[in-house]
């Protein structure tokens, strides 16, 4: 496995070497990488409207993906306890204008951020609503839940591969423009109640990296 970072957005490694002062506990440690000049433009869409994502720059001064997926308004009844679930949704991450070849294979890495719970792997609100907090999901691991964060997620995740490119007449959602393959890749979001959610707004980001093989 040979990952190499390129890309993020949203939905909007640090290595510790310490020196040694005696030679028979130091040691050399080697470093080795990849870099490639494959890369693919991030498309967004919520797959009740296939409404593209706007482009936004990060703190870097990088272009970024940037999307808000609704979530419908569900009863807190039906969240009334720890680990249910409601009002899933389904979303795209739609790879395309890959340039100047299309990757060998490609994943998305959901990456930890401020809202990021550790222990459960889904996002914490930041609305008004208590107890409750969204949960992803993988439509290329069976809608399992997505561990946020969590390097499993390179591990035991789906690589999309050529094989699974899809022709669509407008990869760009501009008219006039040619047709080409792009990577689909398929996710999910709901509802994760902590204990008997309250009534109230959720609000919450995802953050994520495209990682090529």
């Amino acid at each position: 496995m040979k990952p190499v970072w390129i890309g993020a957005g949203i939905l909007v490694s640090m290595f510790w070497v310490v020196p040694q002062s005696f030679a028979d506990n130091s040691g050399l440690v080697r470093f080795q990488g990849k870099l490639s000049n494959t890369t693919c433009g991030v498309d967004l869409l919520d797959w009740s409207t296939e409404r593209s994502a706007s482009t936004e720059m990060n703190v870097y001064g990088q272009p970024m993906s940037v999307a808000t997926i609704p979530l419908p308004k569900v009863p807190t009844s039906s969240l009334n306890e720890p680990g249910k679930t409601a009002g899933e949704v389904k979303f795209n991450l739609r790879l395309i204008r890959c340039e100047p070849r299309l990757p060998e294979s490609l994943k998305a890495y959901f990456t930890s951020n401020p809202f990021t719970d550790t222990r459960s792997g889904n996002l914490i609100n930041g609305g008004t609503a208590r107890n409750v907090q969204v949960q992803l999901l993988s439509g290329g691991n069976n809608w399992q839940p997505v561990p946020i964060g969590d390097n499993s997620q390179i591990e035991n995740g789906k690589f999309y591969t050529r094989s699974d490119l899809v022709y669509v007449p407008d990869p760009t959602m501009n008219s006039g423009k040619a047709g080409g393959n792009v990577y689909i890749l398929p996710y999910g979001a709901r509802y994760y109640a902590t204990g008997q959610a309250t009534p109230g707004t959720v609000n919450t980001i995802a953050t994520f990296n495209i990682i090529y093989q």
